[in-house]
């Protein structure tokens, strides 16, 4: 029996999130955690739109077309919207069309506003992603100037979105940037990743004409080349679609073209054949006593694969079983603030059962 499938009482995996830091270690190296995109609908109340100007070059400006025309949506988490009750739970595996893209043997959430909370919820600062192009933020306060005020941040799970910090540990302003990836090529890696830094450039400038100073911009921050797709690492050679004559590359990250190597040299004429390996991460942070925050990247990734029943007289041939995927942990490190007592853990590669 692995901790996968191992009963647990309620609370269990909220009580890692909020326990000791080996308890939360325990959690962040054994299970992939995969926040909702937003709560109940909301996805902060509007501030404005930015249109991309003086610190948009033209190549910049063609993907700012692609994804939003012109403009970027920015919002702010406000009010009652800051906190956010969730209760952690393990989703089951199984085939892919009822786990979902990410794969099962995650860590899920139920999540509310509503405040009472459900039985076994516990308090959370929560920023959502808005699917339809746009950056969102987040002002934690600082410690004990807001009722409820926890000391566990999320951020929604991240598939190519970029994540930007502002302020000091004790005060925190926390983006997300990020849109669909739809109607925009694949291979514009880099691209993307400076137009979020364009946006969140025009976003300050914005700030600074309407007096607003949330501190300054931090260095450090994560964009997909970090985490789900680094320019020049692929998980199978480019392929040309039969119908539509396009070029489709499948970029991944350097540690998970290793996972996938890896995998696919134990099972390959084993019980499963390993179709994809797909990373993705998030983001979290917790409070100390002293009340700053650390913030971290989780790294993931998403196993999808057949398993195979062989028999003879052709063992090597076998029947596939429905497609089936897993979520599994990869990396986890500190990404805001830097210095002493930085993390990095890299967990051994993990198993599929």
């Amino acid at each position: 029996m692995s901790h996968y499938t191992k009963a647990r009482v309620a609370g269990y995996y909220n009580g890692l999130l909020t326990g000791t830091d080996a308890e939360f270690m325990k959690l962040i190296k054994k299970y992939s955690i995969c926040p909702p995109s937003e709560v109940g609908g909301y996805r902060g109340d509007d501030i404005g739109t930015i249109a991309l100007k003086g610190h948009a070059t033209a190549g910049r400006n063609r993907l700012a077309n692609t994804i939003r025309g012109e403009a970027i949506r920015t919002a702010q988490v406000q009010g009652n919207k800051l906190v956010a009750y969730i209760e952690l739970c393990l989703k089951q595996r199984g085939g892919l069309a009822s786990t979902g893209p990410e794969g099962g043997d995650l860590i899920s959430f139920n999540s509310t506003y509503t405040n009472p909370p459900p039985p076994n919820h516990i308090p959370v600062y929560f920023l959502p992603w808005d699917i339809t192009g746009a950056s969102v933020r987040m002002t934690i306060p600082p410690q004990g100037t807001n009722n409820p005020d926890p000391d566990i941040f999320f951020t929604a799970a991240i598939n190519g979105c970029s994540i930007f910090f502002q302020g000091t540990p004790a005060n925190p302003t926390i983006y997300h940037c990020g849109a669909s990836t739809t109607g925009y090529a694949k291979d514009q890696l880099t691209e993307t990743a400076e137009f979020w830094e364009e946006v969140m450039a025009e976003f300050l400038d914005y700030d600074t004409g309407q007096n607003r100073n949330l501190g300054a911009l931090s260095a450090r921050s994560v964009n997909k080349t970090e985490y789900v797709a680094t320019p020049g690492i692929k998980s199978r050679p480019d392929q040309v679609n039969a119908i539509t004559g396009t070029v489709m590359q499948s970029f991944t990250t350097k540690r998970a073209k290793s996972y996938q190597n890896d995998l696919k040299a134990k099972h390959g004429l084993g019980k499963l054949t390993i179709e994809e390996i797909s990373p993705w991460a998030c983001v979290l942070g917790r409070r100390d006593a002293a009340g700053d925050w650390t913030f971290y990247l989780q790294e993931n990734a998403t196993i999808i694969y057949h398993q195979i029943t062989r028999s003879l007289p052709n063992l090597f041939k076998g029947a596939k079983s429905q497609t089936q995927a897993v979520a599994r942990p990869l990396k986890f490190k500190e990404i805001f603030p830097a210095g002493a007592g930085h993390v990095t853990v890299r967990s051994g590669l993990p198993k599929i059962h």
